[in-house]
């Protein structure tokens, strides 16, 4: 398997619906040195379709405080990347999990033990909200920022 491959793995994950852990396989090819995949939009899309879609919050945020680079970058462009119709933030954690699910649940563990700064991702929600996602990913960066402001003490 190449690049080729794992580049048809985030494609396949970008587009549809897909519950295998076909993302958790590339990202762990790539930290071994057998792809080599650029983080670009499609590639936040697959991560966030991939971890997001009824996993539990203390699965992705595992998954995330493990992987560096992909905290520390990639994931920080999801407040950058406007999803697709079923690929997005909202759609994910409205239609495919349950409470303590999803990444709202992922990001507020993050934030509260200290992995994530609690300042710089409401400042990233701020930032998607100035973007022009469509309405609902709009209210799920608001909802996030509320959640976040509230819990923290900032407006």
């Amino acid at each position: 398997m190449g690049d080729g491959t794992g580049r048809s793995l985030v494609h396949a994950l970008a587009t549809a619906q897909v519950w295998e852990p076909y993302f958790q396989i590339v990202r762990w090819r790539e930290r071994h040195g057998e792809y080599v995949l650029d983080h670009d939009d499609e590639y936040v899309l697959a991560m966030i379709n991939a971890l997001g879609g009824g996993l539990d919050a203390s699965i992705v945020a595992d998954a995330l405080t493990a992987d560096d680079e992909l905290r520390e970058g990639t994931f920080w462009r999801m407040f950058e990347v406007s999803g697709s119709r079923r690929v997005n933030l909202a759609y994910l954690d409205r239609y495919r999990g349950e409470p303590g699910q999803g990444w709202q649940a992922s990001i507020d563990l993050l934030v509260t033990d200290g992995t994530l700064d609690r300042d710089r991702v409401l400042d990233a929600c701020a930032g998607a909200l100035g973007r022009d996602f469509p309405a609902a990913q709009r209210r799920w960066f608001a909802r996030l920022r509320s959640s976040l402001a509230a819990s923290g003490g900032r407006p």
